[in-house]
């Protein structure tokens, strides 16, 4: 069997785990209809062609590119931004609406990405919208944001991650909206393009019990190994990567286990630790 590999982030308090939730749709970009078209997402493409699909990817067979390009084939419009979302896009003002439904309250989202950023001063921006529909106007409860460092290339698959806050925090949303786009100039610089891969929420979930104990574990980040404090006890211990894979298992009782981290891949992770009586989730990250 082999050994548990993986950097903790602990993200736990008495009676809360960190838990992966609601599934963002065809967050692999697996599934397309064309080559420009994939499923589930939409974009502003009319006459020309911000999205395609691509097959430099992070994981499965591919991602999606976004790209800034000129606003109509002649050119005369000027440049505008790829722009890729599960909402609407309006065509005359490139604005975003809308989204898909959905029951819990994600606390982050993240995904992988890499980025051409032209000859400008240019960046990607991916934007996350929670909404709770009152009865009769629509509330915005989360509205956060990600942006690349302004005018830098990203040449390999990296992590990017978007904390989501809720105000009010007592009302769960029942729509979100998930938009990348490829540029923020005002006048897109052509040859922008972006690559995105292996999305995924994660969610704070209340979990039923009045056990106090809460695991420990060091260093962090980890590198070659991690050492995580379970009391004692008896544990099934699970390892889940971003697109909910398991990759690796394992059985401790003893108070301090010590887990290799030097056979995974660079990424975020999940660690279940569980018995008959209670159960850990906890957020880990391989950083070298």
């Amino acid at each position: 069997m082999k050994k548990l590999s993986t950097f903790f982030g602990l993200f736990l308090m008495t009676g809360i785990c960190y838990l992966s939730a609601q599934t963002v749709p065809n967050n692999g970009f697996e599934s397309w209809t064309n080559v420009t078209t994939v499923n589930t997402w939409k974009s502003n493409s009319n006459s020309v062609n911000y999205i395609r699909q691509s097959t430099d990817k992070r994981s499965g067979n591919y991602a999606a590119q976004i790209v800034s390009s000129a606003a109509d084939l002649s050119g005369s419009a000027g440049n505008i931004s790829g722009i890729l979302t599960l909402g609407n896009v309006n065509l005359t003002t490139q604005s975003v609406s809308g989204g898909i439904p959905i029951s819990s309250k994600p606390t982050e989202f993240h995904g992988y990405y890499k980025y051409t950023a032209g000859n400008g001063g240019e960046n990607m921006i991916v934007t996350v919208t929670m909404t709770k529909w009152t009865g009769s106007s629509r509330l915005t409860l989360a509205n956060q944001t990600f942006a690349s460092p302004v005018g830098q290339s990203i040449t390999t698959y990296t992590l990017f991650s978007v904390p989501l806050t809720y105000n009010p925090t007592t009302i769960t949303p029942d729509t979100f909206n998930i938009t990348f786009r490829s540029s923020q100039a005002s006048s897109a610089v052509l040859g922008t393009m972006l690559l995105i891969d292996d999305l995924a929420f994660t969610t704070a979930t209340e979990v039923a019990e009045s056990n106090t104990f809460m695991p420990s574990m060091w260093p962090n980040p980890a590198n070659e190994n991690v050492f995580i404090n379970l009391n004692g006890e008896e544990y099934d211990i699970t390892v889940i990567n971003m697109i909910g894979q398991t990759v690796l298992l394992s059985k401790t009782n003893k108070e301090v286990t010590s887990i290799e981290t030097s056979n995974l891949p660079i990424g975020i992770y999940y660690v279940n630790a569980e018995n008959n009586l209670h159960k850990y989730s906890l957020k880990l990250l391989i950083n070298r």
